[in-house]
């Protein structure tokens, strides 16, 4: 309970926040960079 472990790959282009279409999914997707806070629990 608690773990994450799913990951997506993010068309950055090196922007820290943005947004875009990826037409292989058909979505939309938003993004922002910000602190996060990893823990081993």
């Amino acid at each position: 309970m608690g773990v994450l472990s799913e990951t997506f790959p993010l068309e950055t282009n090196g922007k820290a926040a943005g947004y875009y279409f990826d037409e292989r999914a058909g979505l939309q997707i938003g993004f922002a960079l910000t602190p996060g806070y990893e823990t081993d629990a």
